[in-house]
């Protein structure tokens, strides 16, 4: 199927879109002038065509340069005919030539319509395949038969499912310009040897792939450090410690101890909440600092229930806990909680928005009409 993709003889874009496009001839002479074309680099047009089309700094459009010379505006102006005539706004083409000017020299109908065609012959949605692109446009500027379609191949193979692999390249379409043969099946093979079960490896792929494409020496230092805190192997936070290990080089995890260590917290207490949830070791100081100030300065809560619920650095302070902390403020002081004997602080933080409005809004609403303000988020 796939050679037949790439042979298919598609139709040509049509002219009426490039006539869209003003004529960039009439800006050689006017654009970047301190240019030198006679200094053996070449025509001066396509900067001149990077800056006046697509906004490039002049020092980004010569670096493009290098890549994307031409001396007329056909080829590029058939390019973004190409990508208007399926469905990308000027704004998403513009996306697309800054992650890889190089798409601009490609023919259409020889090079760029048969990517399309191959993600549309997996059921990709039009839409889908514009925000793939865009995502990351330098796909555009791989090969389909050596790069794109075996590498896809590989993602299905390795998650068992062509619905996972699908919904692993639009999550994550940059792993489809990857190598992955290099490096993931050394890695995958060092997980195993650590005890982890195959379906959290394959778990680990389908949630963060970028962690497998590591080189596979400093991937095992994840492995061994995240082994030496105290994970289990054989749980799937053991997989949440490796993906958080590969941002939090030994300086970037010392600031985030003194960070919290600052509120009061001791090392022991901190290893506790990082094995409960390892993401909040690389959660910003910013936002360290605004949410535990907020349920301890506030709302006056035992600074425990981090400890207890590390969860809450992954919440939104304005969207979620400052709107349902001033809830909960409004039905303790008027003795309404009463009623909710078994209810935990925390519930109130992580239960789903449905829940929260059900449980803690919507049986107040008419004896406590403020409640819905104090939720504009809702």
């Amino acid at each position: 199927m796939l050679s037949l993709i790439c042979r298919r003889n598609l139709g040509s874009v049509s002219k009426p879109y490039l006539l869209q496009f003003p004529s960039f001839s009439s800006l050689i002479n006017s654009s970047i002038p301190d240019f030198d074309s006679g200094n053996g680099n070449g025509d001066p047009f396509a900067a001149s065509y990077l800056i006046e089309r697509f906004g490039f700094s002049r020092e980004r459009a010569i670096k493009a340069y290098a890549l994307v010379k031409f001396r007329s505006s056909e080829k590029p102006d058939s390019v973004i005919a190409f990508f208007k005539e399926h469905g990308f706004s000027d704004a998403q083409i513009k996306r697309v030539v800054e992650k890889g000017p190089l798409v601009l020299k490609l023919k259409p109908r020889d090079s760029l319509l048969p990517k399309i065609e191959f993600f549309r012959s997996l059921g990709i949605s039009d839409g889908d395949i514009v925000k793939i692109i865009t995502t990351a446009g330098f796909i555009m500027t791989r090969s389909l038969e050596n790069r794109i379609a075996p590498t896809f191949e590989f993602v299905k193979n390795m998650l068992k499912s062509e619905k996972d692999a699908i919904q692993a390249i639009k999550r994550f379409p940059s792993i489809l310009s990857q190598d992955l043969k290099k490096n993931v099946p050394l890695n995958a093979e060092i997980l195993r040897k650590a005890g982890v079960p195959e379906i959290n490896v394959v778990y680990l792929f389908k949630r963060h792939p970028r962690s497998l494409i590591s080189s596979p020496e400093e991937f095992k230092k994840r492995v061994e450090r995240v082994t030496e805190l105290g994970f289990s192997p054989l749980t799937t936070i053991f997989i949440l410690g490796v993906i958080a290990m590969r941002t939090l080089s030994k300086p970037s995890w010392n600031k985030k101890m003194d960070i919290y260590k600052r509120w009061g917290y001791s090392e022991d207490q901190l290893l506790i909440a990082f094995r409960r949830f390892p993401q909040c070791m690389i959660t910003s100081e910013e936002k360290i600092n605004g949410i535990l100030g907020h349920i301890i300065n506030k709302m006056d809560w035992d600074p425990l229930v981090f400890i207890g619920n590390p969860v809450m650095m992954s919440l939104s302070l304005e969207k979620n806990i400052i709107p349902r902390c001033s809830v909960y403020q409004v039905l303790q002081s008027k003795g309404l909680l009463q009623i909710k004997k078994k209810t935990n602080i925390t519930t109130i933080l992580k239960i789903s928005k449905k829940s929260f409005l059900e449980k803690f809004v919507s049986p107040f609403a008419d004896e406590v009409p403020e409640l819905l303000k104090l939720c504009p988020c809702y």
